[in-house]
């Protein structure tokens, strides 16, 4: 069968706001689909040709941090965030938007993914990044979210911490609507009594970024 091809001329606007838009694809005379997303009409994942497809800068970037310790089991970053679309907190992992000062000139090449990686861990959960000693590395360059739906897609980093205890945590530096409730360190048996209950100690069921991340820290492929 042959791919569809949906023209940038057959995009058009239903909907716009600063971070979210909703377009009609015509996909074909007559037929339509929709796309809630975050970028610009002439951005849309959907219209890019193959190879420019294939070098989509994704949205945002999700951090596995696990804290190492000499002498102890290692332990992965959890947090209790407030998603406003389903009215509760649930457990997520630190992540954030891409913007476009984590791909410009001034970032001396460095992936994308990793300048917003780094900023949003001191942001999210107050740790600074150790360039000495921690280390950063790329588990998923890019992930569609929920492409039913929407074209949102975001890369999935792994940051080690080699530390001598573990680190101190903020959320004070949560910024705009962000709404945090708490930080935790979960052994490789919590994380896989999560993964098996499929739902947090509260009972409250949690994103497929979180099980992601959770499966990562078990894998220890990265």
């Amino acid at each position: 069968m042959d791919e569809l091809k949906i023209q940038k001329d057959c995009v058009k606007s239903l909907f716009e706001t600063k971070f979210i838009k909703l377009y009609d694809l015509e996909y074909e005379e007559g037929r339509h689909y929709y796309d809630a997303t975050r970028r610009e009409k002439e951005d849309v994942i959907a219209t890019k040709p193959i190879e420019e497809f294939k070098e989509t800068i994704p949205d945002a970037v999700s951090c596995v941090v696990v804290v190492e310790i000499e002498g102890e089991e290692p332990k992965m970053c959890v947090m209790k965030e407030y998603r406003y679309p389903i009215g509760r907190y649930i457990l997520s992992i630190p992540s954030g938007l891409i913007d476009h000062n984590d791909t410009d000139k001034d970032t001396d090449g460095q992936n994308p993914s990793f300048v917003a990686a780094i900023r949003e861990i001191k942001e999210e959960i107050g740790v600074s990044f150790d360039e000495s000693t921690d280390e950063i590395v790329e588990v998923n360059p890019l992930l569609f979210c929920s492409p039913g739906m929407t074209d949102e897609c975001t890369s999935l980093v792994k940051v080690t911490l080699h530390r001598n205890q573990l680190p101190k945590t903020s959320q004070d530096g949560a910024v705009g609507s962000e709404l945090f409730n708490g930080i935790s360190w979960i052994t490789k048996k919590e994380a896989k009594n999560l993964l098996k209950q499929g739902r947090d100690a509260s009972g409250i069921y949690y994103p497929a970024i979180t099980w992601i991340a959770m499966t990562t820290f078990l894998s220890d492929l990265w």
